[in-house]
């Protein structure tokens, strides 16, 4: 017989699965964005804001 802490235990762990399978499969039917990203910088080459956006 299992104790309560026990089964308790159990069902997070199968609810984490399942979470984590349907996010899963969420994740890989996203298609967008179909072209590429421009981002713009309003700051100078090379600084620090600069290299953070790359």
């Amino acid at each position: 017989m299992i104790s309560r802490r026990q089964f308790s235990h159990y069902m997070l762990g199968i609810g984490f699965v399942l979470f984590g399978a349907a996010s899963l499969t969420s994740a890989l039917a996203q298609d967008y964005p179909t072209r590429p990203i421009t981002l713009l910088v309003g700051f100078s080459a090379g600084g620090p804001t600069d290299s953070a956006a790359r």
